[in-house]
């Protein structure tokens, strides 16, 4: 396809509305009216290529409850499951019923050359990086086997939205394209590298990373949800500044505002929404010579190095032994991944 060629425009009434805070619903409304699929809503039974097991259907609210933890996310799409899903007991493996019934090949609009296959990030230490929105990723993803020249790899999420969306920042449809000629994005206002949806007349452009902001958002410094807004922001102050980092926000760039308490936030910033947002957490590696398990985590503890490189751990994505205090950094674990060092099968727990 042409560097920036937009793709063909869908029946308004059939649009995915963004933003959303159930995109696995809009999941569910793309495979039924684009890929002709049959979404049952509670299968009888269920199995998946990656899980020898049976699955069973769970109410998630009762286990979440039962584990005393936070969220449970979804192995194939990491988003948060919130109610009836698929579980295995034996593998501790967690599925929205949707991302369940997710087909084995995918016809994807930008790439009509070859069909992309569901696959999974199987290298426990790695993370792979979404060619639609640029964001680490390591659940499931839509790859196309073919194609050598470049790569890819479409996250479920980026993978399944469809050539053209509604979003309530603009007033106009939005139609996706690939690489602009230099646009920027009207959100977050970085020039946008890869996919994006745009209203070229009225030069609105939104890259894959924006466009999949979640509608609100609960952060525990704000008792109230903290809704997404954009501009113009006519009743609003000309300064905002961002309750995490401090840093004034442009007044044109999208943020989230509790209008209750008046504060703001960055999306960035906001812990589940930053460049993390799309990794599983929790994966268990067999590390060849250390004694216990070790496990993926979203950042050290503070003064934590790395036991073989010795830098810094703080704020960086590490396997962390639970028992011993021992860290060590992604990067030494994927160097010497092929060394025969590491053992055991990549392992998901919560």
């Amino acid at each position: 396809m042409t560097r920036d060629r937009i793709l063909p425009q869908e029946d308004e009434e059939d649009l995915v509305q963004l933003p959303t805070n159930n995109f696995v619903q809009e999941m569910r409304h793309i495979l039924e009216k684009k890929q002709g699929l049959e979404i049952m809503r509670v299968p009888k039974k269920v199995q998946v290529s990656c899980c020898q097991h049976t699955l069973a259907i769970v109410d998630i609210q009762k286990l979440i409850k039962s584990r005393n933890v936070e969220r449970i996310t979804c192995n194939r799409c990491i988003e948060p499951v919130v109610s009836l899903c698929c579980h295995c007991t034996q593998c501790n493996y967690f599925v929205h019923l949707t991302c369940a019934q997710l087909p084995e090949e995918l016809q994807h609009p930008s790439h009509e050359k070859h069909k992309l296959k569901l696959a999974f990030v199987s290298y426990v230490w790695g993370m792979i990086k979404c060619s639609a929105c640029n964001l680490d990723y390591n659940g499931y993803l839509f790859k196309c086997d073919t194609c050598r020249l470049y790569t890819f790899d479409h996250d479920v999420k980026c993978a399944l939205l469809p050539s053209t969306i509604d979003h309530k920042a603009h007033e106009h449809s939005l139609v996706q394209m690939y690489r602009g000629n230099g646009n920027r994005c009207n959100s977050c206002g970085n020039v946008v590298r890869s996919f994006l949806y745009a209203c070229e007349p009225c030069g609105f452009y939104l890259d894959y990373e924006c466009a999949l902001l979640p509608e609100s958002v609960n952060h525990r410094w704000d008792k109230y949800a903290l809704p997404l807004s954009f501009p113009p922001f006519s009743d609003r102050p000309d300064e905002f500044y961002c309750e995490i980092c401090k840093e004034e926000i442009h007044p044109r760039r999208w943020h989230y505002h509790c209008r209750e308490c008046d504060q703001s936030f960055h999306p960035r910033c906001i812990p589940g929404l930053g460049v993390t947002r799309n990794c599983n957490f929790g994966r268990i590696l067999e590390f060849g010579r250390h004694p216990h398990p070790l496990k993926l985590v979203c950042d050290g503890e503070y003064r934590s190095t790395c036991d073989s490189c010795h830098e810094r751990m703080y704020g960086n994505r590490v396997f962390k032994c639970e028992t011993c205090q021992f860290y060590i950094c992604i990067k030494y674990v994927a160097r010497v991944a092929n060394s025969g060092k590491i053992a055991g099968p990549a392992k998901i727990s919560e």
